[in-house]
């Protein structure tokens, strides 16, 4: 076996972990906990659906296609493996989106947000995008090829085969119309926060403000580095092979790929932490609750239990009995 599948083994192992105790863990805390979900918005929910997606389905299913070599489970499962990934995909990135243009709208107009802001909306919102990300993806599951390509996944390989103009449409809609909203989003933020800061500083003489204001500018940086460096690869390279300028099915050594596939998957580990558990009023109901829960503990710890209440009393009755 290569040296780079134990590598990209290592790897995969780790964020399957990791991933599924972080994005079902805030599952867990939405589904039980109130305030938890008065906390977190309907799009960072939609962000961990879609990102639980990966470690349950994709994944496993990509790690033992990756270690076999070949692919020897069958048409059905393989279909499956494009489909999951697909969907989880466009869900995430049109997820994120949404999490961006929620963040812009806060930052950008408070005084709007809450007009703005309504439940059944972004219901509706968050219904459509799940919509269009299981609606855009079922064209897997079709048997026809496009008239200029002739070629068909060889036995052994996991792959699709869509036309090309339906192809660049998914694509184009899926990947770089949110692409351009969210860089638009946040070199429109941080354009305003720098003038912001100008205006600031000549005012008062209060460098905590333009620090904390600076502090968000490297955040929105580093977001938005975040997104980049975990979607454009992947999505660069499958460009490059279904526009036929690499032939995917001919792709001999397909090392880059599975490396590319990582970053990707790095993203569904990653954004538990970045958009949920690192939220302040999320932080702040979890600790509310665990403090709650220790305080609960120790106070059932201090208390004599029934038992022990039971014997002194008895103990108490027979020498009574007794004198």
């Amino acid at each position: 076996m290569a040296w780079h599948i134990y590598i990209i083994g290592f790897f995969y192992t780790i964020f399957i972990l990791v991933s599924l105790v972080g994005n079902g863990g805030f599952l867990v805390l939405f589904v039980l906990l109130r305030k938890v979900r008065q906390a977190v918005g309907m799009f960072i929910l939609s962000l961990a659906v879609a990102d639980l997606i990966f470690p349950l389905i994709v994944m496993p299913i990509h790690f033992d296609y990756l270690i076999s070599g070949t692919w020897q489970r069958g048409t059905s499962l393989c279909q499956l493996r494009i489909f999951a990934y697909l969907v989880a995909a466009s869900a995430s990135v049109l997820s994120y989106c949404g999490v961006t243009v929620e963040r812009y709208i806060r930052i950008i107009f408070p005084l709007r947000y809450r007009a703005v802001e309504n439940a059944k909306c972004v219901f509706a919102a968050v219904a459509l995008l799940w919509l269009y990300a299981l609606s855009s993806s079922s064209f897997i599951f079709t048997d026809f090829l496009d008239e200029s390509h002739h070629d068909t996944p060889p036995r052994g390989v996991c792959s699709h085969a869509l036309p090309r103009r339906l192809f660049l449409t998914l694509f184009l809609l899926t990947y770089c119309v949110p692409l351009a909203v969210i860089l638009f989003i946040y070199f429109h933020i941080l354009q305003i926060s720098r003038k912001q800061r100008r205006k600031i500083v000549p005012v008062n003489g209060n460098h905590h403000t333009p620090n904390k204001k600076a502090r968000q500018s490297v955040m929105v940086l580093l977001l938005l580095f975040h997104f980049l460096v975990c979607w454009l690869p992947i999505s660069v390279y499958t460009l490059v092979l279904k526009t036929n300028l690499a032939s995917e099915l001919s792709w001999s050594n397909w090392t880059w790929y599975q490396f590319l596939s990582l970053l990707t998957f790095l993203n569904s580990v990653l954004n538990p932490f970045i958009y949920g558990y690192s939220n302040s009023h999320f932080k702040a109901v979890l600790r509310n609750y665990i403090s709650r829960r220790r305080s609960r503990v120790c106070s059932i710890a201090t208390q004599p239990s029934a038992f022990v209440l039971r014997s002194q009393i008895t103990s108490k009755q027979a020498l009574e009995t007794h004198s």
